[in-house]
């Protein structure tokens, strides 16, 4: 019965190799200016073997940032600090 977990499931268009889904839990983590952290990487890559892993929500604009210490995409510090 626990062996179903590890099967493969369609979910629309995606493929997921197992059926462990995940959200987001990095909240509060980004370095100062909103920028990704290497905590945050770490985290992801801990988590690598999930089947889904829903990624963060990020703002697109400091006008827009939800909750202290979320992570962006309005500059380019930003964008290369999703990268790794």
């Amino acid at each position: 019965m626990h062996d179903a977990l590890f099967q493969p499931i369609s979910l629309g268009a995606i493929q997921a190799p197992n059926r462990i889904l995940m959200a987001p839990l990095t909240r509060g983590r980004s370095d100062p200016g909103a920028v990704p952290s290497a905590i945050m990487a770490e985290y992801y890559r801990q988590r690598a073997g999930a089947g889904l892993i829903i990624s963060e929500a990020v703002g697109i604009s400091i006008e827009g940032s939800g909750w202290a210490a979320a992570p962006g995409v309005w500059n380019d510090a930003q964008t290369d600090g999703w990268k790794p």
